[in-house]
């Protein structure tokens, strides 16, 4: 068992957000203890609790904090905006010191995922170095957080994961980005929100955001100017441009559909469409959004788990094996949602036909499904009852090109269909038209809409 550290001190209270990635993080690692340090813990840090009193900047009371914690107890400290993504193991991870960077640096190293065996001697250092140093506390970076992290690292021999596990985007950029990012070995999505940036550099970062289309991530950072006597005329001026922003692609979507594009999903956008991408806007847009998974998953990573974990969504997860039931079970009991059911009707459980009657025959709007060879009659049946899932995703090892000629023909005109290795994902048209017009709206990413927006904006293609 391994725990996680995070640190929130000060008298404000936790962001929303930052609980929700917490609660996510309990959901992916079940099983393990999770610590939220406060200012009423900061006595059990007695060598570092004089300097943390003394710092005003909350990141560096933070930085002092996690030093000594991960030097007494050892686990992984995650920053409060660190999302879960995919699963690692914990325990290898708090084995040795394994760090994570933004970069290719080794001259600093960031501080927003640490895992380390409890007395690691680059703690100990760090700890003793800081509890005389003169901080200046108007160089957080250099005097308590990474630069100073990066120069008691160059001592120590230690697992450096690439920028990618913790930081697939970096923090000039919208978060929209990692739509586009290959996530397959992102293990935590650091998200650099900016809220606690002051006034200028907010703004800065909006403006930045803007002119690489995004308009969300605005929108939220100008609810910090709320009350700002100094900025709220700059405040006003920006709110409207996003809203014109807005605007002229909602119209733009009503304009496009007329120009005979076909809306196909190119190569270029297929990570965009990526199932836990997808699942995760829909189940956060629509959180009653019913999923079922026939079977378990045998990759890793898993192509669902990231969007179970953050959205706990309704979800009904079967599967015949009963070493699987249990893993499945074990692995999603930290998910309120979630229920796990045992095909195995030999064995006491219910039979496909008992299961449509015992959900009064409510349909999924996702449906995963892990086992090949089964998936296509499962597809069938559901498509002969009447329904048309949102979404249906399905492991193509083991399917009989018959079968698969068959599915294909069945989900029509009605479905786009993507293969992602092994994988297919079948999303219903108009899914793709509202999960991709959202992501047009709000963040500047055209996709299947790319061509009509060249037209329409005079842009050769």
């Amino acid at each position: 068992m391994t725990t996680f550290h995070r640190i929130w001190f000060g008298d404000k209270p936790i962001p929303p957000a930052y609980e929700d990635y917490w609660r996510a993080w309990q959901r992916q690692y079940p099983g393990h203890d999770f610590v939220t340090w406060r200012d009423e813990d900061i006595d059990r840090l007695p060598r570092m609790r004089d300097r943390i009193r003394q710092l005003r900047v909350p990141s560096m009371r933070a930085d002092l904090g996690s030093f000594e914690i991960l030097h007494a107890h050892g686990g992984v400290y995650l920053d409060c905006d660190v999302m879960p993504w995919h699963r690692f193991r914990p325990e290898e991870m708090a084995r040795e010191l394994t760090v994570c960077n933004e970069s290719d640096s080794t001259d600093y190293c960031s501080l927003g995922f640490v895992a380390s065996p409890p007395g690691h001697p680059v703690f100990d250092e760090m700890i003793e170095y800081l509890r005389d140093a003169d901080i200046d506390e108007g160089n957080p970076h250099i005097a308590t957080g990474p630069w100073l992290f990066g120069r008691f690292l160059a001592g120590h021999e230690c697992r450096r994961l690439p920028s990618s596990a913790f930081y697939p985007y970096a923090a000039v950029e919208p978060l929209s980005v990692v739509r586009r990012r290959d996530l397959s070995g992102t293990l935590g999505i650091h998200v650099w929100g900016g809220s606690w940036l002051p006034g200028s550099a907010k703004q800065d970062k909006v403006m930045q955001m803007i002119a690489r289309g995004d308009v969300a991530e605005p929108a939220l950072l100008l609810r910090g100017f709320e009350g700002d006597a100094d900025h709220a005329d700059w405040a006003r001026d920006v709110g409207l441009m996003i809203e014109a922003v807005r605007d002229i692609r909602e119209k733009t979507l009503q304009i496009v559909p007329l120009l005979g594009y076909d809306f196909s999903v190119t190569p270029k956008d297929a990570p965009v469409f990526e199932l836990a991408k997808v699942a995760h806007w829909l189940f956060g847009r629509a959180p009653d959004t019913r999923l079922w998974q026939v079977g378990t998953a045998r990759e890793r990573p898993d192509p669902l788990r990231a969007a179970l974990v953050n959205d706990d969504p309704p979800a009904l997860l079967m599967d015949g094996d009963a070493a699987r039931i249990a893993a499945l079970a074990a692995d999603h009991a930290a998910n309120t949602n979630a229920r796990v059911v045992a095909l195995a009707p030999a064995e006491g459980g219910l039979s496909w036909d008992e299961l449509w009657v015992a959900e009064g025959d409510a349909a999924p709007d996702v449906l995963v499904l892990h086992d090949g060879a089964g998936s296509a009659a499962v597809i069938a049946d559901v498509l002969d009852r009447g329904h048309r899932p949102a979404v249906i995703h399905f492991d193509m090892v083991g399917m009989a090109p018959a079968d698969l000629r068959m599915l294909l023909g069945r989900l029509g005109d009605d479905y786009a269909t993507l293969e992602y290795g092994a994988h297919m994902a079948a999303y219903r048209f108009d899914l793709i038209m509202d999960y991709a017009g959202a992501l047009y709206v709000e963040n500047g990413i055209a996709t299947v809409f790319s061509e009509g927006v060249k037209t329409l904006n005079g842009v050769e293609a």
